[in-house]
């Protein structure tokens, strides 16, 4: 505004008329500020363009187009899953009963709160060499089962049980022992639930596992598919506890999120541990927790087994006497 009135008297000195109008610094500002607000939109724009450009180059094999896609390469997961932040987008046809008409007419109604639980409870505390819980281990699987009762009568499961699956191993056996009492299920001994090394880990060295992988691989995904489910109902909830294992609990629940199933061993959870997954009508998989031991005395809380204790040592000959 001082510009223009300088002008203006400048101009009336030299014996011109003023021309220019005390508004010309508002209508300066207004053109100044678009011309800015375009220039940072171009910047903007520029840079998120070559940013998905090179999201695209990092993601898209040479000689592809769009539609992106990833094996996987594990059962239930299947080919050609979109990609999305690099890890595949959530097949929800996992258990190959995903169709319209899976729900019936309940599927259209705004009160569908279905859903299966299911509550996988690692062993308590054993010794190597029997196979049988220690004290610690006795007291584990009580609070375990007391604290499975507790969340089967609130609202986190607002379901009563419908069945019990237990590992044929005796650390299993003896876990479930208060379950059966807590919950009033008859349990039902699964020989597949029992211990595997369900995937080669690819932080591991290959060559010094001697375990048969792809038998145990087989075995945890049989299993798998028998006890991870849709809900038979989109009205009725199921709640299926199984006490089983730490390597099958690690294995399954990668495996339910469809994460790399291969990172089991990256995990750890307690003995008498909770790890809950819900799924719904729908096929979606919610991870509610996992190894959740907060309902132990800090004390309590363990995760590794008593060894087997150490071979004697040879005795030393005697001396023969001379």
């Amino acid at each position: 505004k001082a510009t223009v009135s300088v002008l203006n008297w400048k101009h009336s000195q030299q014996g011109r008329t003023p021309s220019l109008p005390p508004s010309l610094p508002y209508t300066m500002r207004f053109f100044a500020t678009a011309a800015a607000r375009l220039a940072a939109g171009a910047v903007c724009g520029g840079a998120g363009a070559h940013a998905w450009c090179y999201a695209r180059e990092k993601q898209a094999p040479e000689g592809e187009g769009e539609g992106v896609t990833l094996d996987v390469g594990y059962a239930g997961v299947g080919k050609g899953v979109g990609m999305a932040w690099g890890l595949p987008r959530f097949a929800l046809d996992w258990d190959t009963r995903h169709t319209e008409d899976l729900l019936g007419e309940e599927a259209e109604e705004s009160d569908v709160r279905g859903f299966r639980s299911v509550i996988l409870v690692r062993h308590g505390q054993y010794f190597m060499e029997s196979g049988e819980l220690t004290d610690l281990g006795v007291t584990q699987a009580a609070a375990s089962a007391a604290r499975v009762a507790e969340l089967c009568d609130g609202p986190a499961l607002a379901a009563k049980p419908t069945s019990l699956l237990v590992s044929t191993a005796t650390r299993a056996r003896q876990t479930s022992e208060p379950f059966v009492e807590a919950l009033g299920l008859t349990p039902v001994y699964d020989a597949e639930l029992q211990e595997v090394f369900p995937s080669m880990p690819n932080d591991r060295d290959a060559s010094k596992v001697t375990h048969d992988i792809a038998a145990h691989h087989a075995q945890a995904e049989s299993a798998f598919r028998r006890v991870f489910r849709r809900p038979a109902s989109s009205r009725k909830n199921e709640v299926c506890v199984v006490v089983c294992h730490a390597n099958v609990i690690r294995y399954w629940t990668l495996r339910a999120m469809q994460l790399p199933p291969d990172l089991w061993t990256s995990l750890s959870i307690p003995h008498a541990s909770i790890t809950h997954i819900r799924i719904t009508p729908s096929g979606r998989v919610n991870l509610r927790c996992m190894g959740d031991a907060g309902f132990h005395p800090v004390a309590n809380v363990t995760t590794a087994n008593i060894p087997r204790p150490a071979p004697p040592a040879e005795a030393a000959p005697t001396p023969r006497a001379e």
